[in-house]
């Protein structure tokens, strides 16, 4: 069983996001804007 203090000491996770954007002009501006919504992402 974990309690909530523990969950506190637990590293911060890194997460890369790769987004291939080839002829993707009307699609990309949505995909960012939805990867940006995600709570883990600090910058882009």
């Amino acid at each position: 069983m974990v309690d909530d203090t523990s969950l506190t000491s637990l590293p911060k996770c890194c997460l890369s996001v790769v987004i291939p954007c080839f002829n993707e002009v009307e699609r990309i501006q949505q995909c960012i804007d939805r990867v940006l919504e995600q709570p883990v992402v600090g910058e882009v």
